[in-house]
């Protein structure tokens, strides 16, 4: 993996820019985050939480202090206590396994426990943004477990104070750590346009998107800070036609 050319970024932040928490650094729209956080002049450090050690490609940024990865989620996926971890302002997400890899209760340590502890985190340390990748049909009522699985997490998120925005693509195209034949299938089969918010999308895409609608919150969040905020006010859900809407965005 090549990063682009970061040699004027941090010329470009001061202590007034944010600082984001990430976790799911190494899957497909994590990773395009992550390469996005660091190429741009935005956020003045990306604090990561992850499994395994730091790839020797952003060690650069660790060593100029605008990354830190911090190995604190052990193997059956629990996060352990972290020390001297900065305030946050943004916390984004992009955690995901499949039943086939993990089984069931696999699937709900990672995709629903995992994610909702993550979150906790962030809201403990200040995090007023929340931006976390679903699932299209996730509900905690839905016939299908892993549906229902992504709903029972988007039910706790949606508990904690901050703005929350879930996105909830269709089927993702990109190279994956692992081989999931299906999904690159449905994924060839899902690119056109007229099928809406069934089409596919990159991950690069939706981490675009991400970014993009998380830099809209925060320039128009001094506007609204006078008003009440409600819960429905607090969560948005983006589908394919928003992730195409804010990923074609200038920012």
């Amino acid at each position: 993996m090549l990063l682009p050319d970061t040699s004027n970024v941090s010329s470009k932040l001061d202590n007034s820019s944010p600082t984001a928490l990430l976790i799911g650094a190494t899957g497909l729209i994590g990773g395009k985050l992550l390469e996005r956080m660091l190429s741009e002049a935005y956020y003045q450090q990306v604090v990561v939480l992850a499994r395994r050690e730091c790839p020797s490609v952003y060690r650069k940024f660790v060593d100029d202090n605008r990354l830190q990865w911090l190995t604190n989620i052990t193997d059956d996926g629990q996060l352990t206590p972290v020390a001297n971890c900065p305030n946050i302002d943004h916390f984004f997400c992009a955690l995901g396994t499949t039943q086939k890899q993990s089984g069931k209760s696999g699937l709900q340590k990672v995709d629903r426990d995992l994610v909702i502890s993550s979150a906790q985190f962030a809201v403990s340390l200040g995090a007023k943004l929340l931006s976390v990748v679903s699932a299209r049909d996730a509900s905690s009522t839905s016939l299908f477990f892993y549906n229902r699985t992504k709903g029972q997490m988007e039910d706790g998120i949606s508990q904690l104070p901050a703005r929350i925005h879930f996105w909830q693509p269709s089927i993702l195209l990109g190279d994956r750590n692992e081989s999931r034949p299906m999904e690159r299938l449905a994924g060839m089969l899902l690119q056109f346009q007229f099928l809406g918010n069934l089409s596919a999308r990159s991950g690069a895409t939706v981490a675009t998107a991400m970014l993009a609608a998380a830099q809209q919150t925060e320039q128009r969040e001094p506007q609204r800070a006078s008003q009440t905020k409600t819960k429905s006010f607090n969560i948005e859900r983006f589908r394919v036609d928003k992730i195409d809407y804010f990923s074609k965005l200038s920012y």
